[in-house]
């Protein structure tokens, strides 16, 4: 519905800026390309995917974790005697370690995943390029169409004009009564459905 109503506009605009200006049919193509929705999509799809492989990416990067423990426990255990050079428990105790991990090997997962989401970016911006060839083969239609329309205009304008020269012909033939008035009326109707048409 959105493409027919874009097209619509284009070709309606066309008609209108025919009094101001031509409109080729790569006027057209642009016109469309550029208003046309899933164009635009076009870029935030490979922003998308760059911004996917660079997460994809880090994953061959060294993790650091810090981790740190604080406990504080209500009771201890003690001895009953106290013995010299040992001293009673904390109720606090506190732990803190840094863990560092690299990736030695994966089996080519990430170089594998960077591809995938190359090639499916790639698709994605194909389904975007056999859209606008449809859309293209539409203005095609459209614009053809109105071509076909101006120059049935003009070949009905210019009947006319030869019709309105009979008119004038056949009036003073019927003046004088060399014609009879009924091929007036016949070059009259002939006038009346070139203006319907």
């Amino acid at each position: 519905m959105k493409t027919k109503l874009i097209i619509l506009i284009v070709l309606s605009i066309s008609i209108y800026a025919n009094a101001q200006q031509t409109l080729s049919l790569e006027d057209c193509y642009s016109l469309a390309t550029k208003n046309y929705p899933l164009s635009k999509q076009t870029g935030l799809i490979q922003q998308k995917s760059s911004y996917e492989i660079e997460a994809l990416s880090k994953g061959k990067l060294p993790k650091i974790d810090v981790n740190a423990q604080a406990t504080y426990q209500s009771e201890v255990i003690g001895l009953p005697t106290s013995l010299p050079g040992v001293q009673s428990l904390n109720k606090d105790q506190y732990r803190a370690t840094l863990d560092v991990n690299q990736l030695v090997y994966n089996g080519g997962i990430i170089d594998a995943n960077t591809k995938l989401k190359e090639a499916q970016t790639k698709t994605q911006q194909q389904l975007i390029e056999v859209s606008l060839y449809q859309i293209k083969t539409r203005i095609n239609q459209y614009f053809f169409s109105v071509l076909l329309l101006q120059e049935k205009k003009a070949l009905l304008s210019s009947k006319k004009e030869l019709l309105t020269s009979k008119v004038k012909e056949v009036k003073s033939g019927v003046k004088f009564g060399a014609i009879l008035p009924s091929s007036e009326q016949v070059l009259e109707a002939e006038i009346i459905k070139i203006n319907q048409q």
